[in-house]
């Protein structure tokens, strides 16, 4: 199979940023996560016996890049979106009312 990376990544780059923006708090972590996959498929492309599941082998690898990266990061993880949610508007307001 001849995949040009070149072409699969020009179709699948900007989707693929979306994919991962939705589901990540963080925006440098879903560009760490984003360049991470990158490397995943620029190097296991070839592994791609079916060039029509493609775009499902991009989405799974995607998938299983940000599961590992929550795993390995979940303190982290967990703390930002405390800390997110502690720096709403709303929550602020709230514990004012409260004081």
């Amino acid at each position: 199979m001849s995949t040009c990376i070149n072409c699969v990544w020009e179709e699948f780059s900007l989707p693929l940023k979306r994919f991962i923006k939705k589901r990540v708090v963080n925006e440098h972590d879903a560009e760490d996560i984003f360049q991470e996959i990158y490397l995943k498929i620029h190097k296991n492309i070839g592994s791609v016996l079916d060039e029509d599941k493609i775009h499902a082998w991009i989405y799974r690898v995607a998938r299983n890049t940000m599961t590992d990266y929550y795993r390995r990061n979940h303190n982290s993880l967990k703390s930002q979106i405390l800390l997110k949610i502690w720096n709403a508007p709303l929550m602020r307001n709230c514990l004012q009312i409260l004081k």
